[in-house]
């Protein structure tokens, strides 16, 4: 069967390393330049978020003050102005608490208070309350961190169980560092976008994750069948670009259809200002995009490094059959 397509990704995969080098420094800078914030389900705090109806301009600094003065607790405010089905505007304003510690009924009526005393024309209404203790988030965080390293841990098992006969540590060892690169992705695409660290960022490793090592293992599965039917003649790298190229459609087609779904979601979701929904798709965009990247370009690459440089084992493997 004549091949569509046969790029050598061996040949270019130092250019591969060295474009993910790049993308790493630029997240690194912007690192600094705009640190990450840790969302208050993880550090505890308290928001509150209100719609209001009404022909006034809300200015946030005057709110600011005039909740200070009500509760005695120093707050920042937020106001953002979105579309509706109706045609009408929907006036949202969004109150964080800067001190780490959860509000009760109390602090909210005199939020209520500070916000009739700064626009006594507006009608304001509460729509959430976001309100969590220190030790709360603190364990929650932690029970997060468990999750992503559990969920790393049992699927590198399993590729390195399942494809030992092509090398079962290299394959899981390439695996996880692919997976890695994805999470610093998905991290860098949180701070360059100002997103903070919340349970979005979770969810999104935990989707990207499953989503690249799913990749990893169709090419890895061509890999196995590959060393048998081009037998002992074929190179470490013919194998990774015949397999490769052999599941390159499939694994761009998968991504096409994976990232216009999101992309639609993130578009209705930013037209009628569902924050948490924008938080998740744009970061899971990227992270599909990262996901092919890194194991067409990066997992395979590194898988093919190992092999090239420590042939002993699965050399062994071929004699004793």
């Amino acid at each position: 069967m004549k091949k569509a397509f046969n790029f050598d990704f061996m040949k270019h995969r130092n250019h591969f390393f060295m474009i993910s080098g790049a993308i790493f420094l630029i997240g690194i800078i912007f690192n600094f330049i705009n640190p990450p914030q840790l969302d208050i389900k993880f550090t505890g705090g308290a928001i509150l978020k209100y719609s209001y109806s009404g022909a006034a301009a809300i200015d946030p600094n005057k709110v600011d003050d005039e909740i200070e003065k009500a509760t005695g607790k120093v707050v920042t405010t937020s106001a953002t102005e979105s579309a509706t089905t109706t045609g009408d505007a929907d006036r949202r304003i969004v109150i964080s608490f800067n001190e780490k510690k959860a509000v009760d009924k109390t602090v909210t009526d005199k939020v209520d208070e500070g916000l009739k005393a700064a626009y006594p024309d507006l009608s304001f209404k509460l729509e959430e309350t976001n309100s969590v203790d220190p030790t709360m988030g603190g364990e929650f965080l932690l029970k997060c961190i468990v999750a992503v390293l559990l969920a790393v841990l049992f699927m590198v098992l399993y590729v390195a169980i399942r494809f030992r006969k092509i090398g079962g540590i290299s394959a899981g060892v390439s695996g996880i560092l692919a997976i890695v690169h994805d999470i610093i992705v998905v991290y860098f695409v949180f701070v360059i976008f100002g997103y903070p660290l919340d349970d979005n960022f979770i969810a999104a490793v935990l989707a990207i994750i499953g989503f690249s090592l799913n990749d990893t293992i169709v090419i890895f599965d061509r890999i196995r069948e590959n060393r048998r039917l081009l037998g002992p003649k074929a190179t470490v790298g013919d194998i990774a670009n015949a397999s490769i190229n052999q599941t390159l459609g499939r694994t761009i087609y998968t991504s096409v259809c994976v990232f216009l779904s999101v992309l639609v979601m993130a578009i209705i979701a930013v037209v009628y200002g569902v924050d948490s929904v924008v938080t998740f798709a744009i970061p899971m965009m990227f992270g599909v995009v990262s996901g092919s990247y890194s194991t067409i370009c990066i997992s395979i690459g590194i898988w093919a490094i190992w092999n090239e440089k420590y042939p002993q084992h699965a050399t062994k493997k071929r004699k004793s059959k």
